[in-house]
């Protein structure tokens, strides 16, 4: 495998870990809550897209994820994030800890805990020649999606009234 095909992996995995990262430092910005259940959330969200484009299509499982997502986000922000606020880190660690336990569980539960697999959309499978090597597209996807998201948020943070107060809060 030649370096330049490594360097893409890490490329894959750093937008990956941007994409969590930069939600958790929001949440922890705005309402100084270290979230311990962050990756069970995206876990559900992943059954979520799962189970959807199981029954549908790969898009609308995505499409699915994000809505279920952002509701189970709003509840969470106000039954359990706001109330946590002024609480000390400790609070927050042991409610989110719980927090997640229960998510996994609700998983495990709902899912099994049996691997599961989705086959990828056509525009987004098969491979590329790069450098008489082959990488695959979807991961080329994940590394323009990742790239995008961060240009967006860091647009959205700079230039909008919401991004001005978000900073403003944060500080």
């Amino acid at each position: 495998m030649s370096m330049l095909i490594q360097i893409l992996n890490g490329l894959v995995f750093g937008g990956l870990l941007y994409i969590i990262s930069a939600s958790l430092v929001l949440i922890f910005g705005l309402r100084h809550v270290i979230n311990f259940a962050h990756g069970s959330l995206f876990m559900i969200g992943a059954y979520v897209g799962f189970s959807v484009g199981a029954l549908a299509n790969f898009w609308l499982g995505l499409v699915a994820s994000v809505i279920v997502l952002a509701a189970l986000g709003v509840a969470l922000d106000t039954g359990v994030f706001r109330p946590l606020q002024r609480r000390d880190h400790l609070s927050t660690l042991l409610v989110t800890f719980g927090l997640s336990l229960v998510l996994e569980d609700a998983g495990r539960t709902i899912w099994g805990g049996d691997l599961r697999t989705m086959s990828v959309p056509a525009i987004l499978s098969g491979s590329v020649d790069i450098a008489g090597d082959t990488f695959p597209v979807y991961r080329i996807a994940v590394i323009i999606f990742a790239a995008l998201v961060a240009i967006a948020l860091s647009l959205w943070l700079k230039f909008s009234r919401i991004g001005l107060y978000v900073r403003a809060s944060s500080t």
